[in-house]
């Protein structure tokens, strides 16, 4: 897997187990190359992810955060393709059983409708989605401290939608060194490819290059 960045010229092989680091230091020109990603335009400042064959990668493989606060395991993305994998679990291997409950619910409802005073038809439950609605199923996230919100966050999206890689921006600015060792760990278990974009430069680490793209946008690496 590759990152281009056309209007700088740059083209980086993404490898495993190591963290690319990219520090733009005009203002401007950060918010440019964050904007083009997100919005999808067709500006040469994207961020673009290939494959080894030049194939560009589709976005909905990689995922943009452009700050920890904003994550949630609950988000409709991920609790959504899980209540799907939920559904294809009771089809393929729980059928019987849910047209069991399925018949079960029209006996009691049947049974509750002869104590009203009026007429009221019901039908069956036609679809599996209808019976995984009526449970309030979600991902348990209270008192995460942040370090473990963002771990969770990429064993699920690694897991259920299949991510290949996550971009940060400023990540450095909210988790000390200790607490980014231990998030890139779990990433490189999780075989997802971590990007950061920082706004100036950081420390670096032995699992990390650097990129600098200074003032005067020219490329400095190490």
């Amino acid at each position: 897997m590759k990152l281009v960045i056309k209007a700088f010229n740059l083209i980086v092989e993404l490898e495993e187990n190591i963290v690319d680091v990219f520090v733009i230091e005009n203002p401007r020109v950060m918010t440019d190359v964050i904007l083009s990603s997100i919005n999808n335009s067709k500006s040469d400042s994207k961020l673009l992810l290939i494959k080894d064959d030049g194939e560009d990668i589709p976005s909905s493989k990689y995922e943009i955060i452009t700050s920890p606060f904003i994550i949630s395991l609950n988000s409709k993305k991920l609790l959504g393709s899980a209540l799907k994998d939920i559904e294809t679990s009771i089809c393929e291997n729980y059928y019987d059983k849910f047209q069991e409950i399925n018949a079960d619910i029209l006996n009691l409802l049947d049974k509750a409708i002869l104590d009203l005073p009026y007429d009221i038809s019901i039908d069956c439950i036609k679809e599996i989605k209808d019976i995984v609605k009526i449970c309030d199923i979600s991902f348990e996230e209270k008192q995460l401290c942040l370090l473990e919100k963002i771990t969770d966050y990429i064993k699920l999206v690694s897991k259920i939608l299949k991510l290949n890689c996550i971009i940060f921006i400023n990540l450095h600015d909210f988790l000390d060194s200790d607490e980014i060792e231990l998030l890139y760990k779990e990433a490189f278990y999780q075989k997802v490819q971590l990007i950061m974009i920082e706004s100036h430069e950081i420390s670096k680490k032995s699992c990390e290059r650097i990129h600098v793209i200074d003032q005067s946008q020219c490329i400095i690496e190490y």
